[in-house]
């Protein structure tokens, strides 16, 4: 079936958790707290709550554009994965050998601090440990995909058992990380932020802010004074001044199709919800959603001149989306498309996400996941966390991301790579 346009909403994950009551703006005037975080994505969240962790009298005011996860952070594929955007290699080049295996083993801790807070805080998100599934569909593909198992903690599949796992055609083999995870970003992001107002920050919604510097934030009517301004506005980052060559704003478009039947589930498997794609150059990625959906995204969305932020999206793109879902898997020509969106990740010219501390910590910025973002904002905000309190030394780390592109993450040290 064509890919049809016409009144599909903008994100499936919205639409299942709608917003009923959007949280009031910030009043104008002039306000003091000891930390301001600016967006409530996860990155920004993250931070609160690990802040909270370190200090619970901590007065947190967190500012949103827009609402709770209205970005990256509840548009994405709710992959939480132990990866990030540069590479082993490149970690080892600034870094060394031990370092660099470090963070990998930082990354893989990650998953499973997130897979825990979810567990203690009683948070319904969807979240499965299904592994991550990198199918192997013609000779170049298995060519490149097995030169990183090395890298990563992943094994080969044959062809018959990662058939057994996926039923896509043309499988040849794949490459399979057991550790990644997949759940409903919009649940998680929205459940954070109530978390983190019950802990007794307070969060304000349709808040833009023009400007943040050291200490201080304003917004059109109102001024924030801080002792820490943390920035966690990734692909919107270059919308504040002069931070417009800061990060480069992506688009990444994705559709969901109807929920399946179980003669197609039977004939697609994916029966754990391993999160998958395959080996082509141009990056897709998917799930089987708990409702028994295909969510399926890609980044074939053009970028725009002089990093401009997308305004309405060019949703022709999710027409290559639609074809390359059909190549994967002929057998839903059949099926509907309901759900079709794009979102806005943030990419650093080299390519290496990081954290930026102010010697006086009174300025932070996390960012630049290239959509690695679900795992890697995590360990980000616990990473912030620390700092604040001086627990880490400035010079010790970028960090990452979990649940990335693909998904979520919480921000820890990353293992003193610089």
């Amino acid at each position: 079936m064509a890919l049809q346009t016409a009144n599909l909403t903008p994100s499936l994950w919205h639409d299942q958790v709608p917003v009923e009551q959007p949280r009031p703006s910030l009043g104008s005037g002039r306000h003091e707290v000891d930390v301001v975080i600016v967006g409530a994505g996860f990155s920004g969240l993250w931070t609160a709550y690990h802040l909270q962790e370190q200090d619970p009298h901590l007065a947190i005011m967190v500012l949103e554009a827009e609402q709770c996860g209205f970005g990256a952070s509840g548009r994405n594929g709710g992959w939480c994965i132990a990866e990030m955007a540069a590479s082993h290699a490149r970690w080892t080049k600034l870094s060394d050998e031990a370092r660099a295996t470090a963070l990998d083993h930082e990354l893989h801790l990650t998953v499973d601090m997130i897979e825990q807070t979810i567990r203690d805080e009683g948070i319904d998100c969807d979240f499965v440990r299904g592994g991550e599934l990198h199918l192997a569909r013609n000779g170049g593909q298995r060519h490149r995909l097995q030169k990183q198992v090395d890298e990563t903690a992943s094994f080969w599949l044959n062809a018959d058992e990662a058939s057994a796992k996926c039923g896509a055609s043309n499988v040849l083999g794949g490459l399979f990380v057991p550790s990644t995870a997949v759940l409903h970003p919009a649940k998680l992001v929205r459940s954070l932020a109530q978390i983190v107002e019950r802990r007794g920050a307070t969060i304000y919604e349709q808040t833009r802010v023009t400007e943040a510097e050291p200490g201080r934030v304003t917004t059109m009517t109102a001024e924030v004074v801080a002792k820490h301004v943390v920035l966690a506005t990734e692909g919107y980052t270059s919308a504040l001044p002069g931070r417009k060559r800061k990060l480069v704003p992506l688009n990444s478009m994705m559709i969901a199709t109807e929920p399946l039947s179980a003669t197609l589930l039977d004939e697609i498997r994916l029966h754990d919800r391993p999160s998958f794609a395959d080996g082509r150059f141009v990056v897709v990625y998917g799930q089987r959603t708990a409702d028994n959906r295909l969510a399926f995204g890609g980044r074939a969305a053009p970028y725009r001149f002089g990093s401009k932020i997308p305004g309405p999206f060019d949703y022709s793109t999710n027409t290559t989306i639609h074809s390359i879902l059909l190549d994967l898997f002929p057998m839903l020509a059949d099926t509907q498309i309901t759900h079709q969106w794009g979102g806005v990740l943030g990419v650093p010219r080299n390519w290496t996400p990081s954290v930026e501390i102010g010697p006086d910590r009174r300025f932070m910025q996390a960012g630049g996941y290239v959509g690695e973002g679900r795992r890697g904002d995590s360990p980000r905000g616990s990473d912030h966390g620390r700092r604040h309190y001086g627990h880490a030394t400035f010079a010790a780390t970028p960090t990452r991301w979990s649940v990335g592109r693909r998904g979520p993450g919480r921000l820890s040290r990353s293992a003193g790579v610089a």
